[in-house]
């Protein structure tokens, strides 16, 4: 019985031991610029929303997504009602993470094309 014990003990101290490879990191960024247009509206404008941002002029099933949340945090030059306009082009601003494993993508500005 002793030596099921100590042998139990050792292959948890063992087990607790052991390194995985770390996850995460020092990550790398690069800014990118990308003309989008608003390719649908979840929720009112005057409440809680999601927009969808789709590239323009590109068939890709690439979607950039932000929160009426998200949105109160990134830099604008327009009102918000003008984001119903759907013939409108946008240019956003994009941190794209080159090292690492964190977030891939960070929204920093969001442009209406003049």
């Amino acid at each position: 019985m002793k030596t099921k014990i100590f042998i139990l003990i050792g292959l948890f101290v063992l087990s607790a031991c052991v390194k995985d490879k770390k996850v995460g990191g020092k990550c790398e960024y690069t800014d990118i610029k990308e003309n989008v247009m608003v390719t649908f509206i979840d929720g009112e404008l005057d409440s809680n929303f999601t927009i969808s941002f789709q590239p323009s002029g590109i068939d890709t099933d690439e979607i950039y997504r932000v929160t009426s949340k998200q949105l109160t945090g990134i830099t604008t030059n327009f009102k918000i009602d003008q984001l119903k306009n759907k013939e409108n082009e946008y240019v956003l601003l994009i941190s794209e993470r080159t090292k690492g494993s964190c977030t891939p993508f960070i929204i920093k500005k969001i442009e209406l094309k003049q």
